[in-house]
């Protein structure tokens, strides 16, 4: 019933301020509701990755203990034993929980992720440092983590420093990741060698398929996907003679056999994605208070056709970058290093419309009303006087707590003493066009909705 609250703001608030009116977005058929801001994590965030569902983001967090002066003051001091660490974290949306992956202890800061689909599978490659009492080494291990439990389990481990290359991703529809591994073995004027491991695992961490070779030419990864089932892994190709040779490495789906081919296989076209009811877009702001100056950056989600209301503001300021969920449900985003989502709730479009027109009526009532009371209030002071249409403006603003009320207010009345009213209650003052009608008022200070 969150999304009701919402659009009940709307009802009760004024069209042009209300910040509930900001968030709703009608986009052709579509209207939705972007609910406001709920923090994932007040830690510093890092890096982070969406799980294909959307349910789940992994990220790596600064592990800031204490307080923040205090760490500064340390790392001052060159105290980096007491410096910040990172943690990776995995966020649960439908239980709305966060957990440390990884076993206490373990400095972490992940670089990839593969997420299968068929199970769901999240598999990440993290550096940590290795320290011994003399010296300390960058490692390199692939980690699967169980959804489930939320543990990690280490399926790979090598040394980061003698990798020329590596890279782990997930086939597409399927349970199978791909670890990709390279590292230079020999290198000159006149030639240059690479040992490359190619390792495929399943959804559950099993090793599925391996293998090894050399070459003397670098295999360059590619990720690329043919519709008959082959995953392009990568290539080779180098001059002889006149012409060249190349190699490809092929991934088969769904056995997860590698393979090799002299044959290069087709160009992968991806299938187009289905139409996005709306897009995302950062679009530069800026804010004055006095003689500062303050650019922002805000998040906003765009219908898809030019129409009014096409526009929903998610975040009045953001920094890094922004995800929406695939079901279109949920969108996140990192302001000032920490992560938050908004869920998008989509409503009845009939429903938003008579919301939005009910906003702007009940605004232009109140700006109607305040106009006339300040009439009154002048009149008062003036021996019972009303202003002329010429003056009006002039002589209300005094009455009237804010300026712009007078903007869209059609001033009708041309003046003269109250007294000499026959009427007042039936005795237009002026009025405030709105959607469907006029909001008018009278002299006698009451105001009332006309239908056009």
């Amino acid at each position: 019933m969150r999304w009701f609250l919402a659009l009940l703001g709307v009802l009760v608030g004024s069209a042009g301020s209300c910040q509930s009116a900001e968030r709703m977005l009608l986009s052709g058929e579509d209207a939705f509701l972007v609910m406001p801001p709920k923090t994932v994590s007040n830690d510093m965030v890092m890096n982070w990755s969406l799980s294909p569902d959307g349910r789940f983001v992994l990220f790596e967090a600064l592990d800031v203990k204490g307080k923040f002066s205090d760490l500064i003051h340390q790392m001052g001091k060159g105290d980096s034993q007491k410096g910040p660490g990172t943690l990776i974290k995995l966020y649960d949306s439908v239980k709305d929980e966060v957990t440390v992956v990884g076993k206490p202890g373990e400095e972490w800061n992940f670089s990839q992720t593969a997420w299968t689909v068929a199970p769901l599978a999240l598999f990440a490659t993290v550096t940590e440092t290795v320290k011994t009492t003399a010296t300390s080494s960058m490692v390199r291990r692939l980690v699967r983590i169980d959804l489930a439990t939320k543990k990690s389990q280490v399926l790979s481990t090598c040394d980061r420093e003698s990798l020329m290359s590596s890279t782990v991703a997930a086939a597409p529809k399927s349970a199978l990741v791909v670890d990709v591994r390279s590292r230079l073995i020999d290198f000159n004027d006149a030639s240059r060698k690479a040992e490359y491991t190619i390792v495929v695992y399943g959804a559950d961490g099993r090793e599925v398929s391996k293998s090894e070779f050399q070459s003397t030419d670098v295999l360059l990864f590619e990720n690329q996907w043919e519709s008959s089932g082959l995953r392009l892994l990568g290539s080779s190709r180098r001059r002889e003679g006149k012409g060249m040779t190349a190699s490809f490495a092929l991934l088969e789906v769904p056995s997860g056999k590698i393979m090799t081919s002299t044959a290069e296989p087709a160009p992968y076209k991806p299938a187009s994605p289905a139409p996005a009811p709306f897009i995302v877009q950062q679009l530069p702001a800026v804010i004055s208070a006095e003689s500062t100056k303050v650019g922002l950056t805000a998040l906003w989600l765009v219908g898809t056709k030019p129409e009014p209301h096409n526009r929903a503001l998610v975040a009045p300021d953001m920094d890094g970058q922004s995800v929406v969920t695939p079901d279109f449900g949920t969108i996140y985003y990192m302001d000032k290093s920490r992560l938050y989502n908004c869920e998008i709730v989509k409503v009845d479009k009939e429903m938003v419309l008579n919301a939005i027109d009910a906003a702007a009526r009940t605004a232009a009532l109140s700006r109607a009303k305040q106009v006339a009371l300040a009439a009154l209030l002048f009149a008062t002071d003036n021996d019972d006087l009303m202003p002329s249409r010429d003056s009006f403006g002039d002589k209300l603003g005094p009455y009237l707590k804010d300026n712009s009320l007078l903007d869209g207010f059609v001033y009708t009345y041309s003046g003269g003493r109250l007294t000499d009213v026959a009427d007042p209650s039936k005795t237009v003052l002026g009025y405030v066009d709105t959607n469907g009608g006029r909001c008018v008022a009278y002299v006698d200070g009451h105001v009332k909705f006309v239908k056009n």
